[in-house]
């Protein structure tokens, strides 16, 4: 079961005029976690001095073809995403920091990971696949840069990512919605999901 709880956040918007990752570097000189959605697939990988991927192809595929991304620690996240039209694409983020601001109802789920079975790599990351194919590779380590054990993962030990949800009513009919969400954290949850 889902608890609504209030928290203090604040958020900006802005518009990415230059190299995606010297951005989202200075926008976020934290460490954390990114996760970024290309034309050619998926790469996670996280952000200490410099942003650490397992595939070569990675920053040049962010840098060239990004659809959206994700750099998030427990306290802040960075999204940047993709709009195009016939003439040009254009690139916008959101960055979202909790614990200062305005108090916002959320609540935070667990969105479980496609992954069944674990094979450790170099540079700790891990190949999490299933039988149907599907195919990640991820960092060994959470948002807070903590090891996790992704070598037990199975079907009953999956790899998660908490997302927080933002909340905002409709003031003619009080109807919530989600006028947000954040990726906050990654885990291990055993026997499923929430």
């Amino acid at each position: 079961m889902h608890t609504v709880k209030k928290i203090k956040t604040m958020f900006s918007y802005g518009e990415i005029k230059n190299d995606i990752l010297k951005s989202a570097a200075q926008n976020f000189p934290e460490k954390g976690l990114i996760i970024a959605w290309t034309d050619e697939g998926i790469y996670w990988g996280y952000k200490d001095e410099d942003f650490v991927f397992y595939q070569s192809e990675a920053k040049d595929m962010i840098s060239k073809r990004l659809i959206f991304l994700r750099l998030f620690n427990t306290v802040k996240e960075l999204y940047i995403w993709k709009r195009q039209d016939a003439f040009q694409k254009r690139y916008f983020s959101r960055i979202r920091i909790d614990g200062d601001g305005d108090e916002s109802p959320v609540i935070d789920t667990r969105q479980l990971i496609w992954g069944t079975h674990a094979k450790r790599l170099d540079n700790g990351f891990y190949s999490l696949t299933e039988p149907r194919n599907i195919k990640l590779i991820v960092p060994h380590i959470d948002a807070t840069m903590a090891n996790i054990d992704l070598a037990g993962i199975s079907p009953r030990k999956r790899l998660y990512i908490l997302t927080r949800n933002y909340i905002a009513y409709y003031p003619e009919t009080g109807q919530a919605y989600f006028v947000d969400v954040r990726f906050v954290n990654t885990g291990i949850i055993n026997g499923g999901a929430e």
